[in-house]
């Protein structure tokens, strides 16, 4: 077996000669990418995909800056990091409990909750460091659970990220 590096990618193609045939296999380049909220999100819509839309790092091009969702272009294990920073509304009386989600393919994987309030934290944030094994296809996005939230991202300490690693 042979491995010749790709023309500015991590790609390689692999040849494999059997007996009877020579087979050529791409292997795709590990995805990896760092989508920052750019502007702070001033009202929520529960159910509704958070848009991540200053792309910093999009190798592979599996993020969509547009949606908002991370699509897996091959299988395998992979890591994501999810930081949402909320800030109080002072529509809200005393303070409120936000609660966001990870979800892969539509569905639940993990919560993440912000408790912000006017007496003791304008601002607070939640963060989460999971491995998922995905397959071919799999997405996976972060969405607000409830209506009307503040999100902040002007400070760019809102932010999605995930890789390959293996």
């Amino acid at each position: 077996m042979q491995y010749v590096a790709g023309v500015n990618k991590i790609a390689f193609k692999k040849v494999c000669e059997t007996n009877l045939h020579r087979q050529l296999l791409f292997i795709d380049p590990r995805p990896a990418f760092l989508a920052i909220l750019s502007n702070d999100i001033r009202a929520t819509t529960a159910g509704h995909t958070i848009v991540f839309d200053d792309v910093v790092t999009n190798i592979g091009s599996a993020y969509n800056g547009k949606t908002g969702t991370f699509t897996a272009p091959i299988e395998g294990l992979y890591l994501f990091s999810v930081k949402i920073t909320g800030f109080y509304k002072s529509t809200a009386s005393s303070g409120t409990t936000d609660q966001y989600q990870l979800k892969l393919n539509n569905n639940l994987y993990l919560r993440l909750y912000t408790n912000v309030n006017s007496g003791t934290h304008s601002f607070d944030s939640s963060s989460v460091v999971t491995v998922l094994e995905l397959g071919k296809g799999d997405r996976v996005n972060v969405d607000c659970q409830q209506s009307d939230k503040y999100v902040e991202g002007s400070s760019r300490n809102t932010f999605f990220s995930g890789f390959l690693i293996e």
